[in-house]
């Protein structure tokens, strides 16, 4: 990851653009299909976790340049983004609840298998804390992993700052969020060495409902002061300055006019 940004967006910015949402939805669908279908090869026959294809890549054929974090209540508002990034400058962008919002249908499949307690005559199930306890941990640890590596891979992260994904009370204060996994792309964000966008070019060459819903709340301290500020305007500023409107040439300007990069930089 080269770069991080605060996006702050409010409700109703590219809300309505049906184009836009359209296309976020479309690379969302595809997204979401192609995370499944890698996951669900880590789920075995027998319904136990194949440690070994744990260890190799997520989604080898996923590649964006922006990763999307965000608040699921806030997907309607993404999905128009990431139309939007795509549509004008050909960024494609990682929407990060294709991976979490797999949770709840991952940990069923096991659950059923393992972790039954009793059945109810109506059909549902009770579960055996411990198990269910042991079987959670191993999901959200697969899938923590999987984004980490997402984040890892793209170029830039944005983080799409909004009264959903930070808690309101804390403005003027140190920020804080409700969501488990916000903050752990965001501690992943700051955590990761910076690599130089040259870097995923030379890389994409060689490659040819969540759970945020609970009434517990649990409040995470989150890093965003490393974080570049970032508004729609300043996205669509630097792109009028480049006269070829692509995903390179666009986020080359980007980071030029936020100072992240040195106009020689772009020259060599």
């Amino acid at each position: 990851m080269f770069a991080k940004f605060n996006l702050k967006l409010g409700k109703d910015d590219l809300k309505n653009n049906k184009e836009f949402y359209n296309i976020g939805l479309g690379m969302y669908v595809t997204q979401k299909r192609t995370v499944h279908t890698n996951l669900d090869k880590y789920l075995s026959p027998d319904g136990s976790l194949d440690a070994s294809s744990i260890e190799a890549d997520w989604f080898p054929s996923v590649n964006a340049h922006v990763f999307l974090s965000h608040s699921h209540q806030d997907e309607t508002t993404v999905l128009c983004l990431a139309g939007f990034l795509l549509m004008n400058y050909g960024i494609t962008s990682f929407i990060d609840s294709t991976v979490w919002g797999y949770a709840n249908d991952l940990l069923k499949q096991i659950d059923d298998k393992y972790c039954v307690q009793s059945t109810m005559p109506s059909g549902g199930h009770t579960y055996d804390y411990d198990k269910r306890n042991y079987s959670t941990t191993h999901v959200h640890m697969m899938l923590q992993g999987a984004l980490a590596k997402m984040i890892n891979r793209c170029e830039a992260l944005i983080f799409i700052n909004t009264p959903h994904s930070l808690n309101v009370r804390d403005l003027g204060k140190e920020s804080t969020t409700s969501s488990p996994w916000i903050y752990s792309e965001l501690l992943m964000a700051n955590t990761f060495p910076a690599r130089s966008p040259q870097y995923y070019e030379i890389l994409k060459a060689e490659r040819s409902d969540s759970f945020e819903h609970f009434s517990l709340e649990v409040n995470y301290k989150v890093g965003l002061r490393s974080f570049v500020d970032i508004s729609l305007n300043d996205i669509q500023n630097s792109a009028n300055k480049t006269a070829r409107k692509t995903a390179r040439k666009v986020l080359d300007q980007i980071y030029l006019d936020k100072g992240l990069m040195k106009a020689d930089v772009l020259k060599g």
